[in-house]
């Protein structure tokens, strides 16, 4: 039969409730602590940050587009909150923002000069323009790119460029001629 805290071994009511509540208190404990340690799917572990002020961390970008970088940074640690948040500020601005831990990747300072870091951290201001659209592959469904400020022409899936305005002038282009035919 069922049996449970309310009882004693002889089946008889519990009349000694202090001890009865201590020993309810420990269960409640102990079921805490095994909630506590248990993951279950979907569920990540709390990491503990060994990040503190004045290091250098990555952030990782949540939704790049085609050409970003996938890390934004380096940033420099300011505050470590509660919770696994820490408060990092931008070394071209000044600019501080909060993120949680799992969002970041420590940067190694070692082999780099403060030079070098500016230059990584300039690269997340810089938008990647098109300077013109070179030639267009229909069929293989390419275009050739000509980017400003650089010197190579890169081929680049149509779909990562047709919302150009040149793209879409291209394509009424070559629409109206599929028509000639």
């Amino acid at each position: 039969m069922f049996t449970s805290w309310w009882t004693n071994d002889n089946n008889s009511p519990i009349r000694d409730f202090p001890e009865f509540k201590k020993d309810l208190e420990l269960a409640l404990n102990a079921l805490e602590a095994t909630a506590r340690e248990s993951v279950g799917p979907g569920q990540k572990t709390i990491v503990n940050t060994e990040l503190k002020p004045g290091d250098y961390v990555l952030w990782k970008d949540e939704a790049p587009q085609k050409l970003d970088a996938r890390n934004r940074g380096p940033w420099k640690v300011h505050d470590v909150l509660d919770n696994n948040r820490i408060v990092m500020q931008s070394i071209l601005d000044g600019s501080t923002r909060s993120t949680h831990i799992e969002k970041l990747m420590m940067f190694d300072t070692d082999a780099v000069t403060d030079t070098m870091m500016l230059q990584l951290a300039s690269f997340d201001q810089k938008k990647w323009e098109v300077e013109r659209v070179v030639s267009v592959d229909w069929k293989e469904g390419t275009a050739a790119i000509k980017w400003v400020g650089f010197e190579n022409i890169t081929e680049e899936p149509l779909s990562g460029v047709k919302h150009l305005e040149e793209m879409k002038r291209l394509a009424r282009k070559a629409r109206k001629n599929l028509k000639l035919y």
